[in-house]
């Protein structure tokens, strides 16, 4: 009886994966990142406004990194999304690679319970 509930679990967890297909990207084109968030519960809304600040900060901070912006969501997985545009691939790459951006995503898991990000190029 465990194996089809083994089954259905693996199952779940392979269709969530990200493929993991490499993208040649020309450094002129335009990156946009798009990211979808559900803030954990009882998580303060300073907290909140303090991880947005960062990526505001970032934007200042990194030529090319050209706008983050924020939008509600009505849906029952995810409560926002931002988007993140960047002029070119050495800009994205600057912004991954950031001090900022890497403190960020270590305190990810303890700020958000869903997320997921979609890269689109121009």
């Amino acid at each position: 009886m465990k194996q089809p509930a083994i089954f259905l679990m693996l199952l779940s967890v392979l269709t969530s994966c990200r493929s993991s297909k490499q993208v040649t990207i020309n450094n002129q084109e335009q990156i946009i990142k798009t990211m979808l968030f559900k803030w954990k519960d009882g998580l303060k809304a300073y907290e909140k406004e303090e991880a947005k600040a960062i990526f505001y900060m970032l934007v200042d901070k990194i030529d090319g990194f050209d706008s983050f912006k924020e939008y509600q969501i009505v849906s029952d997985r995810f409560e926002a999304v931002y988007v993140l545009e960047f002029s070119n691939k050495n800009a994205f790459e600057v912004y991954n690679n950031h001090p900022l951006h890497k403190e960020l995503s270590q305190k990810g898991p303890e700020l958000i319970s869903d997320y997921m990000e979609y890269i689109h190029y121009k």
